[in-house]
């Protein structure tokens, strides 16, 4: 990937990496904010992941089952661990799916899933064998001005551990957990 990229990671049960590189591991087993465009009062995009148990679903070690993108508060598009791809909550066959009016594309390519969303370079990498998603963003304009579990995207360390709040935490668990999404705990 580029460098001049804000890049960020989760990995199998959950090893965490931020935009600035900030590494951490968090075993949580609900829905959580894993990085949204906060530079607008209505976000272009929201990407989120549900993790759950891998032998029971409250019970650790926990790791990500599925990643969803919901774009301008509209259409969710959800990958699952076996790659099936939901479109509103409904399974779609395609191996490659145009977003809107030219607005990107899902595609299947080497066990992945690839999402492109043309709109601020925003690029989502779901391997759900592994449990392992990457999101990358091109927009340099959104450093400083994203939030969620993967930081703020400013690479600036301090800015690691913003709360959904914005109050600043030292305390990886109370940072991750201010990003549930309201009911999606079993």
């Amino acid at each position: 990937m580029d460098v001049c990229r804000l890049n960020a990671s989760g990995k199998r049960d959950p090893h965490l990496s931020t935009f600035s590189g900030k590494k951490y591991s968090f075993q949580g087993y609900c829905s959580y904010t894993l990085v949204r465009d906060c530079s607008r009062n209505t976000p272009y995009f929201d990407i989120s992941a549900d993790f759950r148990g891998r032998f029971q679903p409250t019970q650790p070690p926990t790791r990500m089952v599925s990643v969803t993108v919901r774009i301008d508060e509209g259409d969710a598009y959800t990958f699952l661990e076996d790659h099936t791809i939901l479109v509103n909550d409904r399974p779609v066959p395609e191996k490659l799916l145009l977003i809107g009016e030219d607005n990107g594309y899902i595609q299947h390519v080497d066990g992945t899933v690839e999402m492109h969303l043309k709109k601020d370079d925003v690029f989502l990498k779901w391997n759900g064998k592994n449990h392992e998603a990457s999101v990358s963003i091109g927009n340099k304009d959104l450093a400083g001005k994203l939030c969620g579990m993967f930081g703020d995207g400013s690479k600036v360390k301090g800015h690691d551990l913003l709360k959904s709040d914005g109050t600043k935490t030292f305390n990886t668990t109370e940072f991750a957990e201010s990003w549930v999404i309201k009911g999606s705990c079993p």
